[in-house]
């Protein structure tokens, strides 16, 4: 089994996902062998209609050829169920649906293919929590390192902005996606509540409901710890996936997702968190990459780590040539860690870069860049 596990994850994540990935890069307008790119930091304020102009108009060159991609990946994917498709659109929240016909509108796009765009969900990712220590020397905040892996990464990992949303009315918050992309699959708000999306393989559709990461969204804007993120998930309408969500704050974290007529949440356990895209047993993650994760807690022997042992660990349980994003999130101080790859080159492999996100969520000046080198990867997780 392990072998096979191995042979499958070098064809389909390695050598097949490469070769597409290349194949689509340039059509969206992309030079897969350059270097990554220094994300562009966006700032986006106002109502819906002013966020998606602004938006719209700030990356008009990106969003287009990217919808090439993405915009057509979608509609082929979403032609088996055009009904359920509708209904996901439909559910987008009112002002998030005016924000990206605006975004339509300055960038000269089609709404509709926008709108199905932001629907879909193709991620398949790892997180791991470390937790908080107190007192003495060793004192640490909570953080958790997170690698999104999503297909195809020579477009998407080229392509990724970090926005800063301030809109009316709600919290502020950053989110790490792409332009013409209103939904969050990873991000934190002003109160340092973090929200990420993790596939959950096997967790089947629902035929309606709120597409997840809309509902991540909607958590960003208005909660302001992780119990208020959590009841947050569970408001109706439920969402329309079993998909995982990471929700964490300075002080704990959970994961949680959509179950048969109920919300099912998992804490920590002895203060940790892990999470992949397996399946879970008594509240853990029971798949390779989760069981990988847990043998990196038990081998630390209760020693604290920091920010680059968790920056090293996302070397190791990336899906080869999908990560086109690695972060570390630190909510305490609202830092973020980041870096971006190709199908090349994973993004925990690349260049990390750190950003203190205070004064910019409070409406300050962008943070600049702090370059924290790359670290020595370690062995796959699956060898």
């Amino acid at each position: 089994m392990a072998t096979m596990e191995r042979l499958n994850d070098w064809f389909s994540n390695g050598v097949l996902a490469r070769l597409a990935s290349g194949l689509l890069a340039p059509v969206a307008g992309i030079d897969p062998s350059a270097a990554a790119p220094l994300p562009p930091l966006i700032s986006l304020a106002g109502t819906p209609a002013e966020i998606g102009a602004a938006e719209g108009t700030a990356c008009p060159s990106q969003i287009a050829p990217l919808l090439r991609v993405m915009g057509t990946g979608a509609s082929l994917l979403q032609l088996p169920r055009p009904r359920r498709t509708a209904a996901l659109v439909t559910a987008i929240p009112a002002e998030h649906h005016a924000e990206l016909a605006a975004v339509a509108e300055a960038s000269g796009c089609q709404v509709e293919r926008i709108l199905r765009a932001n629907v879909l969900v193709d991620s398949c990712c790892s997180v791991l929590v470390a937790p908080a220590v107190s007192g003495g020397s060793a004192a640490c905040p909570l953080r958790l390192v997170r690698n999104m892996d999503f297909f195809p990464a020579d477009v998407i990992g080229p392509s990724t902005v970090v926005k800063r949303y301030r809109p009316v009315g709600r919290l502020a918050f950053v989110s790490i996606g792409w332009p013409g992309y209103a939904a969050v699959v990873s991000g934190m708000n002003a109160a340092g509540v973090v929200a990420c999306v993790l596939l959950q393989h096997g967790s089947g559709i629902r035929p309606t409901g709120m597409p997840v990461c809309f509902r991540l969204r909607t958590i960003l804007e208005h909660a302001t710890d992780l119990e208020s993120a959590i009841a947050a998930f569970a408001a109706p309408p439920a969402v329309a996936s079993g998909h995982y969500a990471l929700l964490a704050d300075a002080h704990s974290a959970a994961v949680v997702w959509q179950g048969t007529g109920q919300v099912i949440r998992h804490d920590p356990t002895s203060g940790w968190l892990a999470a992949s895209n397996g399946p879970r047993r008594n509240r853990l993650p029971d798949d390779p990459r989760g069981r990988w994760l847990l043998r990196q807690i038990a081998a630390l022997g209760g020693a604290v780590p920091d920010a680059a042992w968790l920056r090293q660990v996302a070397t190791a349980v990336g899906q080869r040539s999908t990560t086109a994003q690695s972060m570390v999130w630190e909510p305490a101080t609202k830092t973020l860690e980041l870096a971006t790859g190709s199908a090349r080159r994973p993004a925990a492999w690349e260049t990390w870069r750190r950003y203190r996100l205070s004064d910019w969520l409070e409406g300050g000046d962008a943070p600049k860049a702090e370059d924290l080198g790359r670290p020595e990867p370690l062995p796959h997780f699956l060898g």
